[in-house]
């Protein structure tokens, strides 16, 4: 027998359906579900429960048990998310069937003791949304006998429906929440607390609809992305996604919304939501906009608009497929450390002509290729001169860092961006997002990491460890003096300026080669320096009229492909990179 062979339980999926389609609120369909599944399943006591993130804890809901004081009982419990079986499924993200509980190492004890149950036999299934496993379906005690799998096969199917009714209402909720907030603060912008308020709501809204977990996708191998927003004082409308539309396409976004403060805050949210839910539907990136676009032009008392970027990347493959909407240009950063402009596709903004057409374009990501997008408040930021940061300084920055990993690409355009302006405030919202196919499979990689003491004889043995890795994987004589040079003129500065006091220090360099790349981190828990930030040497200068220092930075930049600082963790972290084409082993040249 299927597990939908039985009349009833075909009955139960037709009256979900019937309550989705109504539109049935959460708690009403949640309710019946758990109550209808004790029913069909022949058990004494159902429940769902929900992963509490922020404490990680499992509680309960919704709850359907024979005995209502036992009910009662459970609504009020909470417990450790990663104990018991319920736990093991959040953790895992599979059903499970106990056919005795207690015999099973995993059974939380717990729950029993504080409730009253007496639990002997589960079936346990995730609640699977967008962003994992957000709580679990159970039900209990089988009242003549044992679950099957066909009963576990039904729970499981049941689940995925419950868990996407479950996330849109929280979507729902909190969409609604802060649309209500937005109008509260319009209703007293006449005073200034209120305005206050406004932008506080504003940049919280841009700041809790976006993705700011990362890695996003720590499953997957196949690509890294990295994306940052940072708000002006007067909050803008820029906005980024991010989704898994199936296995294989991944869709990334980029926008910026037309005005300033709440009224951009609420577009921005608006034009989001119905960006991604279209998108979602696995609609190609013009048809997407083209929709998009006339539900926005439906009712824009504001007359406001939106630039948008779309594009799907095939991971597997490298094809992208993209759609632009009077964005910005992204650019591609070849794996040669070429930087390249993406082709418009020739279409007009978001929200201001309801009939135009919109037009796709192709362009395909190689392994070991990253796309960059951005808002203009990276290119137009300006100096106390008035001098724009400019798309030219742009491209120089990602020839610079195209060898790096996605949030290094970000942080160093950021960086940029923040040293170009210096002391001028912040005008406009800067926004940012990489998207970096992964190199080759089956590509040779080898990494080494080396502790090394704050001592001028440690660099001989650096060298030596940078000469030996370099031979190894064929990267040509010169290369590799290239290498040890930048690497030396590094370690040298970090050990006779980076600390404060003469103890010992340890300094971590770790060196990786792959996809004929080698990458050096060196790392350092001295003061703050960003030697990026060094000016570049006036050479033309005669020597004795040169201001001191700045020389060393210069040299790593002309022997090294690409430079990047980060501060983490109170630790400078240098990431220099060297792109190669491999030889022969010296060794076999007789060496």
């Amino acid at each position: 027998m299927t597990p939908f062979a039985d009349s009833s339980r075909l009955r139960l999926l037709y009256e979900l359906g019937c309550a989705f389609a109504a539109r049935v609120e959460l708690d009403e369909l949640v309710a019946l579900v758990v109550r209808k599944c004790r029913e069909v399943l022949d058990a004494e006591g159902a429940a769902v429960l929900l992963l509490d993130s922020e404490r990680q804890e499992l509680y309960f809901p919704y709850v359907a048990d024979e005995d209502p004081a036992v009910a009662a009982r459970l609504r009020q419990l909470r417990f450790p998310a990663d104990q018991g079986i319920a736990g093991a499924v959040v953790r895992d993200g599979r059903p499970l069937r106990v056919d005795d509980v207690a015999s099973d190492p995993r059974f939380y004890r717990g729950v029993d003791r504080h409730s009253g149950l007496t639990t002997r036999n589960v079936l346990t299934v995730p609640l699977t949304a967008q962003q994992g496993v957000i709580g679990v379906l159970q039900v209990l005690n089988h009242r003549s006998g044992a679950f099957t799998d066909d009963d576990l096969a039904f729970l499981d199917a049941l689940g995925g429906s419950v868990a996407v009714a479950i996330e849109n209402a929280r979507i729902h909720a909190q969409l609604k929440q802060q649309v209500a907030a937005l109008e509260q603060a319009v209703h007293e912008h006449n005073e200034l607390v209120a305005l206050h308020r406004e932008l506080d709501i504003a940049r919280d809204i841009q700041q809790s609809i976006l993705p700011r977990h990362f890695p996003a996708f720590p499953e997957r191998r196949d690509f890294d992305i990295f994306a940052a927003m940072i708000p002006a004082r007067e909050v803008g409308g820029d906005f980024y996604d991010f989704f898994l539309i199936d296995d294989e396409r991944l869709g990334f976004v980029i926008g910026d919304v037309s005005g300033k403060g709440v009224p951009a805050a609420i577009f921005m949210a608006v034009s989001r939501t119905l960006l991604k839910s279209t998108a979602l539907e696995g609609r190609a990136p013009d048809a997407c906009l083209q929709n998009v676009n006339r539900l926005l032009c439906l009712d824009n008392r504001a007359e406001m608009f939106v630039t948008v970027f779309y594009g799907i990347l095939n991971t597997r493959t490298g094809a992208m497929t993209y759609c632009n909407g009077g964005h910005n240009p992204p650019c591609v950063l070849r794996r040669s450390g070429a930087v390249e402009p993406l082709p418009g596709t020739g279409d007009t903004v978001l929200g201001a002509f309801d009939t135009l057409p919109y037009h796709a374009a192709q362009a395909t990501l190689f392994p070991g290729d990253s796309i960059f997008l951005y808002t203009d408040g990276v290119t137009e930021a300006m100096d106390s001169a008035g001098i724009q940061f400019s798309e030219a300084r742009l491209r120089r920055v990602l020839r610079d860092g195209h060898a790096v990993h996605p949030e290094g690409v970000v942080r160093a355009v950021v960086q940029a961006v923040n040293r170009h302006a210096h002391t001028v405030a912040q005008s406009d919202d800067i926004t940012v997002l990489c998207v970096k196919r992964a190199g080759e499979t089956g590509a040779r990689r080898t990494a080494t990491a080396l502790t090394v003491a704050n001592q001028l004889g440690e660099l001989e043995r650096v060298s030596s460890t940078v000469e030996a890795l370099g031979l190894r994987h064929g990267v040509p004589a010169k290369m590799r003096f290239e290498i040890r040079l930048a690497l030396d003129e590094v370690l040298t500065n970090v050990i006779e300026y980076a600390f404060v006091d003469a103890g010992e220090h340890a300094i971590e360099v770790r060196l990786a080669v792959a996809d004929n790349l080698v990458t050096v981190e060196i790392e350092d828990d001295g003061r703050p320096f960003n030697p990026l930030e060094v000016p570049r040497p006036d050479l033309a200068r005669p020597v004795e009229e040169r201001p001191i220092g700045g020389l060393g930075v210069h040299l790593v930049r002309q022997v090294m492909n690409g430079l990047a600082y980060r501060r983490e963790r109170g630790k400078n972290i240098l990431t220099l990179t060297k792109r190669f084409i491999g030889e022969a082993h010296d060794g076999d040249l007789g060496e």
